[in-house]
């Protein structure tokens, strides 16, 4: 009997300490990325703690959900949409703070080239918390929540903000 007082002691402690602690993750909708060629929808999101601090980016597409942590946006970045082993779209920043926001880039696939150099390009959207202190993108300081890729037939023609 004793031994289970004890257990019911420890779940009980455990179960206060885990609903006491600034452990609970919240998800932010930033953006969703359309491509005209598809139907597919890509939306990126933000992973913030209580604090409202990041701890990562929610990518999800078809079901599919990957997560990208600040540090994986520096140098290269990483990928969100490949196609036969080709790099389409790219995040990456080197000025990310998980408490300020900061700059991302996205750099897209412009002409690809069996032979060759790929032409690559690549724009820049801030990271900040509005006046309501809601996580959001703005490019050329406009507020957006959808970016649509114009797709042509060997990369990417245009990039609209919505």
């Amino acid at each position: 009997m004793t031994k289970f007082k004890n257990l019911s002691l420890f779940l009980t402690l455990s179960f206060i300490t885990l609903f006491s602690t600034s452990s609970f993750a919240k998800q932010s909708l930033l953006a969703k990325l359309l491509q005209s060629d598809s139907s597919d929808v890509t939306s990126l999101s933000l992973v913030v703690n209580d604090l409202d601090e990041i701890q990562k980016l929610e990518i999800k597409k078809n079901g599919k959900i990957k997560f990208l942590t600040p540090a994986q946006l520096t140098g290269k970045g990483k990928a969100v949409l490949k196609k036969m082993g080709i790099k389409i779209i790219v995040l990456k920043s080197n000025n990310f703070d998980k408490k300020l926001g900061g700059i991302i880039t996205i750099d897209y696939l412009k002409k690809f080239k069996l032979i060759g150099k790929n032409t690559r390009k690549e724009f820049d959207v801030e990271l900040v918390r509005n006046n309501n202190s809601k996580w959001i993108l703005l490019h050329k300081g406009k507020q957006f929540d959808q970016i649509l890729f114009k797709v042509g037939s060997k990369g990417i023609q245009s990039v609209v903000f919505k």
